[in-house]
């Protein structure tokens, strides 16, 4: 299934997108090499947060994803905003987001229902555990890449009629 991430909630990075374009040789290295980057960089996060006192798994090693449970605090200069200032510089484009709040969710069901409008078969987000705000494309769209979602039509026409829905910590979220 193709993950929505908008949010990076409750903080679920898979290396599982890094799927190649093509199946040339090539292509397939590629992939390969960015999966471990990426895997790399999830771990030397996780064993940041852990340095700065937060208790974060590594990476699951059959999966690639690093599954964060939500932290009891988002305040700024608490212990956990300290430490992911300290270590997002690890995170595949530096960015780290915390969950949604209530209002954010809202929204975030409010742009699959939209979606779902539209023809594309999309779930409403998880609203607790650590996957908080995930959404998850089925259907036709389940297994492409984020090239293959973002070129195909119907998926395009439906992000511009729903994306004025979208939070705006989501920073126009796409898959």
């Amino acid at each position: 299934m193709l993950a929505m991430p908008v949010l990076l909630c409750g903080i679920m990075l898979a290396t599982a997108c890094t799927k190649p374009a093509n199946d040339s040789p090539a292509a397939k290295a590629r992939a390969s090499a960015e999966a471990a980057e990426v895997a790399n960089a999830l771990l030397n996060f996780a064993k940041c947060m852990r340095e700065h006192g937060q208790n974060v798994p590594d990476p699951d090693p059959a999966t690639g994803e690093l599954r964060i449970p939500p932290p009891s605090s988002h305040e700024r200069g608490s212990p956990w905003d300290v430490a992911t200032q300290a270590c997002q510089h690890f995170l595949p484009g530096g960015v780290f987001n915390p969950p949604p709040n209530a209002q954010e969710l809202e929204q975030l069901r409010a742009f699959a229902v939209c979606m779902r409008a539209h023809d594309i078969d999309m779930s409403d987000p998880e609203t607790s555990g650590a996957d908080i705000g995930k959404i998850e494309i089925h259907g036709r769209l389940a297994n492409a890449t984020r090239a293959e979602a973002d070129n195909d039509p119907v998926y395009k026409a439906a992000m511009e009629a729903c994306r004025d829905k979208l939070p705006a910590s989501a920073n126009g979220g796409t898959k």
